[in-house]
């Protein structure tokens, strides 16, 4: 066997194991405190917030992000037979 295979055979199981696949599970205030710290593109990061407490998405990236966040959520306010679920939609911003 060569140097190669058999460094590969020694190293593969200690790749292997530092590999961690289990699912992991963000809630909205791990979330908040992600954004809070972390502005994505020049603008504040927007959420889309059913209801006041529900986070929905956010909107991060655009040149305005609090334009396409209203863009979004204005249709389902106007129209509330669009949304599955009854409430309001709210643009929250993330981060400064």
């Amino acid at each position: 066997m060569s140097r190669l295979a058999l460094a590969l055979v020694l190293l593969l199981p200690l790749l292997l194991a530092s590999c961690d696949s289990r699912p992991r599970e963000i809630n909205q205030e791990a979330l908040k405190q992600f954004f809070a710290k972390h502005r994505v593109g020049s603008s504040p990061d927007y959420a889309i917030m059913k209801n006041g407490t529900d986070y929905l998405a956010t909107v991060h990236g655009y040149i305005d992000d609090r334009s396409v966040c209203l863009q979004l959520i204005k249709p389902y306010n106007k129209n509330p037979a669009l949304s599955v679920l009854p409430g309001a939609y709210t643009c929250v911003p993330l981060n400064e």
